[in-house]
């Protein structure tokens, strides 16, 4: 019985640490979406001149989810022609992996699209993809950092449990 719930609590603190990586991983994903996504958006407004709600519901795009159910509350926010705020890019939109200067850059971009000529879109678009990129890369050094760290971390905590219990 003792190793039965020694086994246990081993496996729960090893998910655990997993579940705590996994944010990481999730976060430099979501981002790399997001790059990918003011990339495509550049393309498409430069070169074919669409309007912006058209380029966003009629192209299907490979995203993960969580960007899919962001661009979709985006894009419903465009249809009611409602102003997008930071507290409802907090709030409505799966933002949950950004910072806080992640999410006020993304609110700008988002706030921005549409708003102007297609030239000084592609010229913002190129802004905000230089500060896409730079995240992506501090996300990318943070995956590296603590993914293995917490999935050892939690590892190891089990192993300092089941110790206690014997």
């Amino acid at each position: 019985m003792q190793f039965i719930i020694s086994l246990v609590l081993l496996m729960a603190c090893s998910y655990l640490g997993y579940a705590f990586g996994n944010f990481y991983k999730l976060r430099e994903q979501f981002l790399q979406d997001l790059v990918n996504f003011t990339q495509i958006l550049k393309t498409e407004i430069g070169f074919s001149k669409e309007h912006l709600l058209n380029i966003l519901k009629e192209k299907k795009y490979n995203f993960r989810p969580q960007f899919v159910s962001f661009l979709k509350t985006y894009t419903k926010c465009l249809e009611k022609e409602e102003i997008l705020t930071l507290e409802a890019l907090k709030t409505n939109l799966t933002s949950i992996y950004l910072e806080e200067k992640e999410q006020v850059e993304v609110h700008h971009l988002f706030s921005f699209l549409g708003t102007t000529d297609s030239m000084s879109q592609m010229e913002s678009l190129s802004h905000y993809l230089v500060f896409f990129e730079l995240f992506l890369k501090d996300a990318n050094v943070q995956k590296k950092k603590y993914v293995g760290a917490y999935s050892k971390l939690g590892f190891l905590t089990g192993v300092f449990i089941v110790i206690l219990l014997l």
